[in-house]
């Protein structure tokens, strides 16, 4: 295999024919999207221009950040607010800013670098992805979701696991399917799987769910949420999860497990394991076990505080959201910036072999630093602000980039 001097890291830690495998499944993947528009415009249906209503200027509600959206409009994405009205678009823009293989590497690792499968999978998600309209919820962030559920607490990212993986922490108890709608807390999960993909830095490439089962009670158990939970992580966010570790489950939930793991695929429930709390401390640095995971033994002070929106806050997102100038010139940067990749890219996945890779390479490398800078760049009005963004432990996505290779 050659050498980190030759092969970017990601693809230096490759093998020959993995590479050839990556080559294939970037040609397949833009294919296979390319048709899935194709067949969108054969229907009749007209794509409106890329990265639309970026200033949530539509006729949907709009809901200023730090209130809640009705729970009696759940569906309150159309094609007249979409973020990106193509499935390409949302291809290029869900790539993020990791580096652009570092996804389509997800779903061929989660097929077993079966290409043919990987494809289908990639082709389902964005196809999922768009019909969803997870850009725009996304976007919207807590304007779209139940403010009551988002302050209570109930879950929160905060620290790493003991292998430097974002740990978030779900306690179980505090949910309640008869307060709030499924929609919105689908709503929720998105934006916080989003955010995992934000607190996940290389070499680490997956992050940690902690179930809090403490006092869990029937009324709690919401298998609609769990079979979206499931679906969604296996689905669409591929070897993304570490561990799942299911927290002090009383003997009630017994039955709950019955029902729930066959849902998972057999690589998930590897993963999922069963503790009481004083085995935290073999998962999780002891010093970051707070009171609300072990009542008893807990050795850190944090307790999850919801960051409110200031006014500043408010009159900052404001003029985001008003600067146009700024928006069309970071999306119009970026759309420029995927072109030149999407060509380097054509050509590095039409070689035969590594030997001929070469100085292709080399361009395909930067052209792939220039798109993830653009993105960043234009994050800010393609994410709304949340919580982690005004306590400081989400960091904007250009200072992200700054520690990530």
């Amino acid at each position: 295999m050659p050498s980190s001097g030759t092969f970017p890291a990601h693809l230096a830690a490759l093998t020959t024919e993995e590479r050839a495998l990556l080559r294939e499944m970037w040609k397949r993947t833009l294919e296979e999207i390319e048709a899935l528009d194709a067949e969108a415009a054969a229907s009749g249906v007209k794509p409106q221009s890329a990265f639309i209503a970026l200033t949530g200027s539509h006729q949907a509600p709009i809901i200023e950040p730090g209130h809640t959206l009705p729970v009696t409009d759940p569906h309150y994405v159309t094609e007249g607010v979409r973020v990106a009205s193509t499935y390409l678009d949302y291809f290029w823009v869900t790539l993020g800013i990791e580096h652009p293989d570092t996804l389509i590497s997800r779903f061929l690792r989660a097929r077993k670098w079966d290409v043919e499968k990987a494809v289908e999978m990639i082709k389902h998600s964005i196809k999922w992805r768009k019909d969803y309209g997870t850009l725009e919820v996304i976007r919207d962030g807590e304007a779209c979701l139940d403010k009551e559920e988002i302050v209570s607490g109930k879950v929160y990212f905060n620290d790493v696991d003991q292998l430097g993986r974002p740990v978030a922490s779900i306690h179980v108890r505090m949910h309640n399917k008869y307060k709030v709608s499924l929609e919105l807390t689908k709503r929720l999960t998105v934006i916080l799987l989003e955010t995992g993909r934000q607190l996940i830095r290389p070499p680490v490439i997956a992050a940690t769910l902690i179930f809090d089962m403490t006092h869990f009670g029937l009324v709690n158990m919401d298998y609609n949420f769990i079979n979206f939970l499931v679906s969604t992580l296996e689905a669409h966010y591929p070897e993304s999860l570490g561990a799942a570790l299911i927290l002090n489950a009383p003997w009630i939930f017994n039955g709950c497990w019955t029902i729930i793991r066959p849902w998972l695929d057999p690589v998930v429930a590897s993963k999922v394991h069963f503790i009481q709390s004083k085995d935290l401390d073999q998962h999780i640095k002891k010093e970051n076990i707070n009171k609300a995971l072990d009542e008893k033994n807990y050795t850190s002070d944090y307790v999850f505080t919801y960051a409110e929106p200031t006014a500043g806050d408010l009159a900052w997102e404001k003029k985001i959201k008003d600067d146009k100038e700024a928006q069309d010139k970071a999306r119009e940067e970026y759309k420029a910036t995927w072109a030149v990749f999407d060509a380097v890219n054509r050509e590095w996945y039409s070689v035969t072999n590594d030997s001929a890779a070469g100085d292709v390479e080399t361009r395909r490398e930067a052209a792939a630093r220039n798109l993830r800078e653009k993105l960043a760049v234009l994050d800010i009005y393609l994410r709304g602000r949340t919580t982690y963004h005004r306590s400081k432990y989400l960091p904007e996505a250009t200072q992200i980039l700054k520690e990530i290779p």
